[in-house]
């Protein structure tokens, strides 16, 4: 990962404090965003009723007639990240306290490209991986429905307001304002546990 050098010797900042202390040439950084991390995001964003789930028909009082995606967990690989979620549902009609009819309990994939836009990380071409043999009628295209509509619309890391606030706290105790003057993504790509972005930045310094 670059670091970023202050062009400045500290006599020399000193000498600015009290108008604007330093604006940096534009360097180059890399961040990793962990899959780990995508997965908090789609939990938070998408799952989050009191049981984890993200419901596609009927809601938690559904007992029969249900459609539900749960257990979010994410993989890099080829540029891609996959989510792997769990797919559980019930078509259903309640007779003599017992649900009778069709479900479904299995695995659902799809894959995302991930990209920046405006500062902030998204997902678009996204892609059904796995799914087939359903019971339950209708799944798939509550799931294909999910997938083109919601997650493209939803999903959403803002990485660059999460940089200017570490930015403002490190600045704080020393009197200091940091915040970004620049900030353009290079590059994203993928290993195989985390989105890896490289950016151009700028940082300016001036007293509170």
């Amino acid at each position: 990962m670059s670091s970023f050098v202050m062009p400045c010797r500290s006599s020399i900042l000193a000498r600015l404090i009290g108008f604007i202390v330093l604006t940096s040439d534009l360097h180059a950084a890399e961040v990793r965003i962990s899959t780990a991390a995508i997965e908090r995001v789609i939990t938070a964003q998408f799952f989050s009723t009191a049981h984890q789930r993200h419901y596609l028909s009927g809601d938690e009082n559904s007992k029969c007639d249900y459609a539900y995606l749960e257990s979010p967990r994410a993989a890099a690989r080829n540029g891609r990240i996959f989510m792997t979620v769990g797919l559980r549902a019930r078509k259903a009609t309640e007779a003599f306290g017992s649900c009778v009819g069709p479900g479904d309990s299995r695995d659902v994939t799809f894959s995302a490209a991930p990209f920046f836009d405006n500062g902030a990380l998204g997902l678009k071409d996204i892609q059904l991986e796995s799914i087939a043999g359903l019971n339950f009628p209708g799944a798939e295209g509550l799931v294909r429905g999910f997938l083109g509509n919601s997650v493209p619309s939803t999903f959403r890391y803002d990485f660059r307001t999460d940089l200017q606030n570490s930015l403002g706290a490190a600045g704080a105790p020393q009197g200091l304002r940091l915040s970004l003057a620049g900030f353009t993504v290079r590059g994203i790509q993928t290993d195989a546990n985390a989105i890896v972005c490289s950016f151009d930045f700028a940082i300016s310094v001036t007293p509170r």
